[in-house]
């Protein structure tokens, strides 16, 4: 969108083929870019991301805004949202 952009990462290790998160993705019919992370280095060493599900909010600038560990309902998602784009408007 104009404001915010949503890519799935997908964490695994070398035990768990691609197919799998493609699968995922297809079945829940999700349309954002779709990276793997196959030797779960990304999401672990730079977001400190132990467990699954964990969603991240960055900035536009590039910046951790907030991290989300554990499942997330769509009111509080969208609360992150709104959140993220008023610290946006304020700051940048």
């Amino acid at each position: 969108g104009d404001k915010i952009n949503f890519i799935m990462l997908h964490c695994t290790d070398s035990s768990e083929p691609k197919s799998a998160g493609i699968a995922y993705m297809e079945e829940n019919s999700y349309a954002m870019p779709l990276f793997f992370d196959e030797l779960d280095q990304a999401g672990r060493l730079t977001y400190g991301i132990t467990g699954l599900p964990t969603t991240v909010f960055i900035t536009s600038k590039g910046e951790l805004y907030a991290i989300h560990r554990g499942y997330l309902d769509e009111s509080s998602f969208e609360s992150y949202v709104s959140s993220l784009l008023q610290f946006e408007e304020e700051n940048y």
